[in-house]
């Protein structure tokens, strides 16, 4: 459906271009177009903007022929040249590999609804008895759980934990792809998306961390987060001793401490305006498949 619009778009696009250039006349090295301004008084030099529309119609046919050649090419149509697990969930890209996998929702105390995938254990530990140690990966900000499965299992830090006897849980903070839930609120209600990095740690990481341990009856885990997540953990830990107790280890992969003096794109998107940034993140996250 998708490709079948894409190349209505184009020939539309082509044909519109077709029309315009069906009033123009081509004779040797030059192109008149109507507009005596483009030309000297002798009508035989071409301006500077004669030559730049020149260039352009060559350009528009060169890219036109190329995205004409891709949509119509039977790899594209069959979709045999993309990586399978592009338009996979969760549970799938996990099964894909042979993988076990489960899947829970977890309610923060603040109404939210957190999807957590699970894999138990690895492809050749299944008839291994007892109980196994726990660990809980955290992704960074606007990522979602699939970071810790994107590459081949042997790349992949959750199938890497999972064959090393790992109970392997994966949370997805609030606002992410399949956590898009609210006890009260819509994705479409700015009352939705009135947290920040602070609640997701202070409400997201015990919920997850007290389900967890309840479903897999244990008394601690193993705490890995990238980025924001371990800003989360940070943040949680140091202002709830009690669940700190919970954490054998805390991994903390290049967390997010400080924004004094960050530079980059980043630093140039904290500037936006308070109303422009608020705008940009409901239409982004309102998108299900970002």
């Amino acid at each position: 459906m998708a490709i079948e619009k894409s190349r209505k778009l184009l020939n539309r696009a082509i044909a519109r271009w077709v029309r315009f250039m069906n009033g123009q006349v081509i004779t040797h090295d030059r192109i008149r177009i109507g507009n005596p301004a483009l030309y000297r008084n002798d009508g035989v030099h071409l301006s500077d903007q004669g030559n730049d529309i020149w260039s352009k119609m060559w350009l528009f046919w060169g890219v036109a022929c190329l995205v004409q050649q891709a949509l119509t090419s039977e790899e594209f149509s069959s979709g045999k040249h993309l990586n399978p697990q592009e338009f996979m969930k969760i549970p799938e890209i996990i099964q894909y590999w042979g993988y076990p996998s489960e899947e829970y929702t977890i309610l923060t105390e603040d109404g939210y609804y957190l999807q957590a995938n699970r894999i138990p254990h690895g492809r050749n530990c299944s008839g291994k008895t007892g109980p196994r140690p726990v660990a809980l990966l955290i992704v960074d900000i606007i990522l979602e759980g699939r970071s810790w499965i994107a590459n081949l299992p042997g790349n992949s830090l959750a199938f890497v934990l999972a064959d090393a006897g790992y109970d392997v849980w994966i949370l997805n903070n609030r606002g992410t792809t399949w956590s898009r839930r609210h006890k009260h609120f819509s994705i479409f209600q700015k009352e939705f998306w009135n947290f920040s990095f602070h609640e997701t740690a202070i409400y997201d990481i015990p919920a997850a961390i007290n389900f967890i341990l309840q479903k897999t009856e244990q008394k601690s885990l193993y705490y890995m987060g990238f980025s924001q997540g371990g800003s989360m953990g940070l943040i949680a830990f140091s202002t709830m001793p009690q669940l700190a107790k919970k954490v054998k280890l805390f991994m903390a992969f290049a967390p997010i401490y400080i924004l004094v003096d960050t530079r980059g794109l980043f630093s140039f998107l904290l500037r936006f305006p308070d109303v422009l940034k608020r705008v940009g993140m409901t239409q982004a996250f309102a998108d299900p498949y970002i």
